[in-house]
């Protein structure tokens, strides 16, 4: 099969008119041909190892032998090490302080000459530069020297005046955004939380010292506390004050509602979990001792 392919070939066929195909030809060519070497082509080079001259097999050829290169490369490892190492120790970071105290205005100055290339104009100093926030309208600092066309003093001014303008070119899209998100559950925690705080319950923030304070339920002294309650929940006093609020489980928080403490032991939940005024967390008195003295002095 494979010399019916042969025959078939265009090329195979011209050269056999020529006479390219025969053994006598074909000697004639390779003996009129040039050889040459292969270190010849490519030239020679020095081995950064051993410091001496190689022909190149490769043009990209540095080294000599494998021995060399390896020898070469594991020299370097170790140097590299040192060097990390002695920048890490404080004489290390003491030199490298005096090396930018020194040259600090030289890196400057080629700074600003390659920016003035590129921009087409050069930076005034820093002393004449003056701008406002554009958002707060406050003055910027001009202790970063590497950024002086500043326009905002703060990443979050940054954001707030993106946010802006982004609603006013693009409305619609913020409504439908908002409308999906509001109906989520996320969305819906938001707006909770936005009526609890105008109302003058506190922050997350606060929240979380009552938790790390009454890390147990302050009623039953069994459960988690899970759930925050209202010692006082019909008072004169500030109703959602830090020292109305304490840390309970879900069951006491539920069993409780809107009842007033005492009446509330006397229930009969209490009388199962065997909840009374000896068993619950004395800090509960303390707090109610404070809510009277603030009373007294307003």
């Amino acid at each position: 099969m494979a010399s019916k392919k042969m025959w078939q070939n265009p090329e195979f066929i011209l050269k056999q008119k020529k006479g390219m195909n025969k053994p006598e030809t074909r000697q004639k060519i390779s003996d009129g041909r040039k050889r040459t070497s292969r270190s010849n082509i490519y030239g020679t080079g020095i081995c950064p190892m051993c410091r001496k001259e190689f022909p190149k097999k490769i043009h990209n050829q540095i080294y000599c032998d494998k021995k060399c290169f390896w020898h070469y490369h594991n020299r370097t490892e170790k140097a590299k090490l040192r060097v990390i190492k002695f920048h890490q120790s404080e004489k290390g970071k003491d030199m490298w302080k005096k090396y930018n105290e020194i040259h600090r205005d030289r890196r400057l100055k080629s700074y600003q000459k390659y920016r003035d290339k590129k921009r087409g104009y050069s930076i005034p100093p820093l002393d004449q530069i003056k701008k406002n926030c554009k958002n707060c309208g406050k003055e910027i600092s001009q202790t970063d020297k590497f950024h002086p066309f500043k326009k905002f003093c703060n990443r979050q001014c940054a954001d707030q005046y993106r946010q802006r303008e982004y609603s006013k070119k693009y409305p619609e899209r913020v409504k439908k955004y908002l409308e999906k998100y509001y109906k989520s559950t996320k969305g819906k925690q938001v707006i909770f939380n936005q009526n609890m705080r105008k109302k003058g319950f506190p922050k997350i923030s606060k929240l979380k010292e009552i938790y790390e304070r009454d890390k147990i339920c302050v009623y039953c002294r069994k459960n988690e506390a899970t759930a925050i309650d209202h010692i006082k929940a019909k008072s004169i006093y500030k109703y959602h004050a830090l020292e109305n609020l304490v840390g309970v489980c879900k069951s006491c928080n539920s069993s409780k509602h809107v009842k007033e403490l005492e009446d509330w032991l006397k229930s009969q939940y209490c009388r199962k979990n065997k909840i009374t005024k000896e068993t619950i967390n004395p800090i509960i008195w303390e707090l109610l001792e404070k809510q009277k003295q603030q009373k007294n002095l307003n």
